[in-house]
Order: C-alpha cells, then sequence, then structure tokens
C-alpha cells in the first residue's frame, strides 16, 4: 500500500468518524472538529500530490471553516458572527458558484473533461456551505446543492481517479444530506445539528 493510498484512506476514516462522533455527540465536543480538521490537512496534502486542484481549494475552504467551528466550541462565549450584509453575499455568493458548477457540468458532459467534473463538485460543495450560511430562507436547498457536489466527486472516484477511499467518504457524504434533506423539507425541523457542524461533514 503506497503512501497516497495510505493519506487517502486515512482522511476518509477521520473525516467520516468525526461525523459520527457529532451526530451521536459522543466524546469530547471538540473531538469531531479535531478529526475533520485532520482530515482537511490530509486531503490537502493528498490532493497536492495529486494535482488535483478543484478538490484541494475544496478542502483548504474545508480547513477554515472546521478550524472556525473549534475556535467557537472552545470558545462559546464570543457567540457567532450575525451580519445581515455578510449574510447577504454568502447568498449571492452561493449563485455564482452554483452557476459555475452547472456549467462545468455541462461543460464535462459535453467533452468529457475529468477536470470539469472535479471542479463541479468543488464549486457545488462550497456554494452548499455558503448558501447554509446565509441563513437565507432557500438555505434547506444547500442539502440537494451538496448531493450534487457529492454525485460529482462520486463519477470522479468511481469511474476516473478510482480513489476509493474518497468514493467511500462521499457515499456517507450521500447518506447525510438525504437525512438533511428529509429533515429540513419534509419533517419541518429547524437545523439538526448547528450550521457550522452541517457544513462540516460535507467539507
Amino acid at each position: 500500500m503506497n503512501f497516497l493510498l495510505l493519506l487517502e484512506w486515512f482522511a476518509a476514516f477521520c473525516a467520516l468518524g468525526g461525523a459520527i462522533l457529532a451526530s451521536g455527540k459522543w466524546l469530547s465536543p471538540n473531538l469531531p472538529w479535531k478529526l475533520w480538521i485532520s482530515a482537511n490537512i490530509l486531503f490537502i496534502c493528498l490532493f497536492f500530490f495529486t494535482e488535483q486542484n478543484g478538490l484541494l481549494t475544496l478542502h483548504l475552504f474545508g480547513l477554515f471553516i472546521n478550524s472556525l467551528g473549534l475556535y467557537q466550541h472552545q470558545h462559546p462565549e464570543e457567540g457567532q458572527v450575525s451580519n445581515k450584509s455578510l449574510m447577504k453575499v454568502f447568498f449571492y455568493f452561493s449563485l455564482i458558484l452554483i452557476a459555475l458548477s452547472l456549467s462545468n457540468g455541462m461543460h464535462y458532459i459535453f467533452t468529457q473533461k475529468v477536470s470539469s467534473l472535479e471542479w463541479t463538485g468543488t464549486f457545488s460543495g462550497i456554494a452548499g456551505a455558503l448558501l447554509l450560511a446565509s441563513k437565507h430562507k432557500f438555505s434547506n436547498m444547500c442539502w440537494y446543492v451538496w448531493s450534487f457536489s457529492n454525485l460529482s466527486v462520486f463519477i470522479l472516484a468511481l469511474f476516473y481517479t478510482h480513489q476509493y477511499g474518497l468514493l467511500l467518504l462521499q457515499g456517507g457524504f450521500m447518506v447525510t444530506n438525504i437525512i438533511g434533506i428529509y429533515s429540513y423539507n419534509f419533517n419541518k425541523k429547524e437545523a439538526p445539528i448547528d450550521t457550522l457542524e452541517a457544513i462540516s461533514t460535507n467539507s
């Protein structure tokens, strides 16, 4: 088993482990964030060596989000930033990224260019995070956007790069997104976990 394969599988297990611990509220509440940060760092190293710049960008964003989440959980007295203008920026930027994702998706369909598929997953993954963070009335659509991202990366890993650790991770994310779609849209609940945790399980 080579070094890159070890990186991939260890990162995937860290990310899935964090999601499982967060969903069950087991052990230290800071542990999921530390596992997600570890996963981001490992994936950043992996995608740097494999020159998968789209997924590298996605996990750089994830590293920022998870570091912020860990800080907020360690300093709850400082609360979370809530700025209406910033929320609007998040929402409109998410729309731009969704448009870029769809554009890359169409480009992949017509050209079969693998990099377009990779960037489809990246743009939609970040768009879903910003959409949820915007707290807009359409924020619950983030689960559909994330599902599109997961499907794109799933296809990439299965048919092109054969990265089965990444494939397993995207399958796990798809399950969490199905649960999110049901909870937000059909069960009429508020967010089952906080915003940053929801973003982290898809970053």
